[in-house]
């Protein structure tokens, strides 16, 4: 069976293929500069933010994480967004631009679509 395809279909895709061809070559020489030691995009606003941030934390842009930090930051991680998922399951009845009316999740079905996703 062969489905008609239409013009609008055709656009999209030309657009998304324009928007890579244009971001990938700008993308992949950032990266390539910032893995040769050279200053990232940014850097200027955002090195003073990070040092305050190392500071607070006790810790610096040369000193390594142990495993144990390491994999104890993951799951404040994970915690962190299953908490803040769960949140905005239970909760979606009651957020603005919510034109379907959908309720919120139960507590149940909330806790079980975070914690696998």
């Amino acid at each position: 069976m062969v489905r008609k395809v239409s013009g609008s279909t055709i656009v999209s895709l030309l657009a998304i293929v324009v928007a890579l061809a244009i971001v990938c070559p700008l993308l992949g020489r950032h990266l390539a500069h910032v893995f040769d030691g050279g200053p990232a995009l940014g850097d200027r606003l955002l090195s003073p933010v990070e040092r305050r941030l190392y500071r607070v934390m006790g810790t610096g842009a040369d000193r390594e994480q142990r495993w144990s930090a390491y994999a104890m930051s993951v799951l404040a991680l994970s915690f962190a967004t299953i908490l803040g998922l769960y949140i905005l399951l239970r909760s979606q009845g009651r957020l603005p631009f919510n034109p379907n009316h959908v309720p919120g999740m139960s507590p149940i079905l909330a806790f079980n679509t975070a914690a696998s996703s």
